[in-house]
């Protein structure tokens, strides 16, 4: 079902789901909680102050086990020419499987051996840019562009994260990106998602979406709450 739906994004500006280049002010936190077909999801963010922030990135495949979670410090740049820059620096620690069950025959078939296999956790640094502008028409709204890279020891692994969007009215936001992912040795992953962010009170907000790979396969459901104090 390729390219199914092309979706501009909204984000409420408490509410930026991304890394992004604004940050928080300080003392103020950002949390979401969400679910993208068999994947869990975690972004909180920390405001320090004088443009600089803490950011917790987090995931889990409920299908195979596999689990990450990064921690990175964000600090604004010169704005330039109207753009919005800022450079974030971090850790990540991933585990693909708490162990592997190989089981070979041996001489006397059929009995077989069991070893278990325990994989250490993967540990990479995180180096990223993140590009913002502000958008006044149709409505207010803004334009982002965040691209990361993870230098660990089984390679380099990119990503990159586009995002348009308006807010056509003051308590619906909605939301599309183009996503873009990239392993050494492995074929690049590209996905387009899209969803609508409802305004439930002061602080919460409830999203509700779709994300499509472009290289085939059903769209996933994506739901999501948000959370600011």
């Amino acid at each position: 079902m390729r390219g199914f739906f092309v979706v501009f994004v909204v984000l409420i500006w408490a509410g930026l789901a991304s890394a992004g280049p604004w940050p928080r002010d300080k003392g103020r936190s950002f949390v979401t909680l969400g679910t993208t077909g068999q994947t869990a999801s975690l972004w909180a963010e920390r405001g320090l102050g004088r443009g600089r922030w803490l950011a917790l990135d987090g995931w889990y495949d409920t299908g195979s086990g596999n689990w990450s979670i990064a921690a990175s410090f964000h600090k604004a740049m010169q704005d330039r020419g109207g753009l919005k820059l800022a450079w974030f620096a971090g850790v990540a620690v991933g585990m693909p499987k708490t162990d592997i069950n190989i089981t070979v025959p041996v001489v006397h078939f059929p009995s077989t051996w069991q070893a278990v296999v325990k994989i250490r956790p993967v540990v990479s640094a995180r180096v990223g840019l993140s590009l913002g502008k502000a958008l006044a028409r149709p409505w207010p709204g803004w334009a982002t562009l965040d691209m990361r890279v993870d230098l660990g020891p089984a390679g380099t692994r990119a990503k990159a994260e586009a995002t348009v969007g308006y807010r056509p009215r003051e308590r619906l936001a909605l939301i599309g990106q183009v996503q873009a992912d990239l392993g050494r040795g492995q074929r690049p992953d590209l996905h387009l998602a899209g969803s609508a962010v409802w305004s439930a009170g002061k602080r919460v907000q409830m999203e509700l979406g779709l994300r499509q790979n472009l290289r085939g396969g059903r769209p996933q459901i994506k739901a999501a709450s948000w959370l600011e104090f």
